[in-house]
């Protein structure tokens, strides 16, 4: 009989991304720019060698890569840096952005079978907020329905959305991304993140199967298309208006067995 005991590699990835005004372009400011800066970097591994993971992050103009030994684990800190942003023409970060984190994982032993990415955001408020718009609590709401991650991307139709970490969530294998790993092999895995340019273009609004279907009724109970598309402007207009900065915390981490 197995008994399952999580080991763990944690990678806290945190992307910041200054948010500037939201205009009328569909691309996010890092579409027009190079590729990303990051490349190759060394494998982290925990105390014990058993899980060996690296993260590169493309799209995007990072800067200011730190790892951090936290006792048995190992943080990373990803800066996204944006200057001179007054406009769109200007680097501004707005809706139709995309971009992706790639892991490379491999596990050195035959006990670690598996691993979980669990992905937890976090805002930062301007100094023009007011919390007699919407309260904070609402605002990051906001953030965290309007821009996703995805475990699948074809030519830009994303799918296999990661719902975000929660720690009170009913089902909490759905707030995670999960997948096998065999010993001295390493493994690709890719997520892929979207903030849609207007309610039509949110994948799986509409699906009833999909984990965070349930976000999006305040839309779908409004009566006609123009006024979803128009209330989900609206929202975004809130973030783009209020959010300073926008926070992913990713958690890597291998699943170990212990036969009793």
């Amino acid at each position: 009989m197995k008994k399952s005991k999580r080991e763990a590699i944690r990678i806290v990835v945190m992307t910041m991304v200054v948010i500037a005004v939201i205009g009328s372009a569909t691309v996010a400011w890092f579409l027009k720019g190079s590729p990303a800066s990051l490349r190759n970097m060394d494998i982290a591994m925990d105390d014990k060698g058993d899980l060996l993971v690296k993260v590169k992050v493309e799209d995007g103009s990072y800067k200011n890569l730190s790892q951090i030994g936290t006792g048995e684990n190992v943080k990373y800190t990803i800066d996204l840096n944006i200057v001179d942003q007054d406009n769109i023409e200007n680097n501004t970060f707005a809706p139709g952005a995309y971009g992706k984190v790639e892991f490379k994982i491999k596990t050195m032993t035959s006990l670690v079978e598996g691993y979980s990415i669990r992905i937890t955001p976090s805002i930062e408020v301007n100094e023009k907020y007011e919390e007699d718009s919407l309260s904070e609590e609402e605002l990051f709401d906001l953030v965290k329905m309007h821009i996703k991650f995805y475990a699948a991307n074809d030519s830009g139709k994303y799918s296999e959305v990661i719902p975000y970490y929660d720690e009170n969530a009913v089902n909490i294998d759905e707030c995670q991304l999960t997948g096998a790993l065999s010993e001295g092999i390493e493994k690709d895995v890719t997520l892929y993140w979207y903030w849609p340019y207007e309610y039509i273009n949110v994948p799986d609004k509409d699906n009833e199967e999909s984990p965070v279907y349930d976000e999006y009724e305040k839309y779908r109970e409004l009566g006609t298309i123009t006024e979803q598309i128009e209330a989900y402007d609206w929202d975004d207009t809130y973030i783009g208006n209020y959010v300073e900065k926008l926070n992913f915390h990713f958690d890597v981490e291998g699943n170990r067995y212990e036969k009793e």
